[in-house]
C-alpha cells in the first residue's frame, strides 16, 4: 500500500483503486528507476548519430543504434533489463527490408489472441525458439510459451489503408512487418494479458 501511494503521488495514471493496464505500470517504474539511477548526462546533440543512414543497411543501423544506446544508458536497471529487438518492415513490390531497432524489457502475451493465433495454424511452431517439439500440451484450447513466442514472432500483412510508403517504390505499398529478439535481458519479465 505504501508503494502505490508513492506511485500515485508520482503518477495520477495510478491514483484510487481502479484497475490499470499492468503493462503502463511496469513501464512506468523500469523508466523512473533508469532515469533515477542513470550515470550519464544526456546531451542534446550526440555526435555519434547519422541522420540520413541507409535504413536497409541492418549492420550499420544497429551499429549506429548500440552506440547511440550506449552514449545515453547506463544504469543497473539498463544493465538488468534492457535488451534489444528488430522490427522489421518489407515492401511487397520490391522486397526492400528496412531495419528498426529498439529497446524492450518485457513481452506482452494477449492470451486470447495467442490462442486464436495458435488454432490458425493449428499449433504448428513456425517460430519455435527450442529445438524440440512440444508435445505435452496438445489442446488448442490451451496455450503455453513456446505459442507465446511463436505469436510475438508471426508476420503481419498491412494492406490497403494500412499500407505504407516505401522510398523505393515511391508510393503506398503494402508490406509485411514482424519483429524479433536480437538480445534477451538478464531479467526479462512476461506479462500475460487473459481480457
Amino acid at each position: 500500500e505504501e508503494f502505490k501511494n508513492k506511485i500515485s503521488k508520482m503518477n495520477d495514471l495510478f491514483a484510487g483503486i481502479a484497475a490499470n493496464d499492468s503493462k503502463d505500470l511496469v513501464n512506468f517504474i523500469i523508466m523512473t528507476l533508469h532515469e533515477e539511477l542513470n550515470k550519464v548526462e544526456i546531451v542534446e546533440q550526440n555526435n555519434n548519430y547519422i541522420p540520413n543512414i541507409d535504413q536497409t543497411n541492418k549492420v550499420l543501423i544497429f551499429q549506429n543504434f548500440m552506440q547511440d544506446f550506449k552514449n545515453r544508458n547506463k544504469s543497473i536497471i539498463s544493465d538488468l533489463f534492457y535488451a534489444i529487438n528488430c522490427n522489421i518492415t518489407k515492401c511487397g513490390l520490391c522486397k526492400t527490408e528496412i531495419f528498426n531497432y529498439q529497446i524492450y524489457f518485457f513481452l506482452l502475451f494477449p492470451l486470447e489472441e495467442v490462442r486464436k493465433f495458435k488454432n490458425q495454424y493449428n499449433g504448428f511452431n513456425q517460430f519455435n525458439p527450442f529445438n524440440y517439439q512440444n508435445n505435452f500440451i496438445n489442446n488448442n484450447n490451451e496455450v503455453n510459451i513456446i505459442d507465446c513466442f511463436n505469436y510475438n514472432q508471426k508476420v503481419n500483412y498491412m494492406s490497403g489503408e494500412n499500407s505504407m510508403y516505401c522510398n523505393r517504390c515511391r508510393v503506398n505499398c503494402d508490406c509485411s512487418m514482424w519483429t524479433y529478439l536480437v538480445t534477451g535481458p538478464q531479467i526479462l519479465m512476461l506479462l500475460f494479458n487473459s481480457g
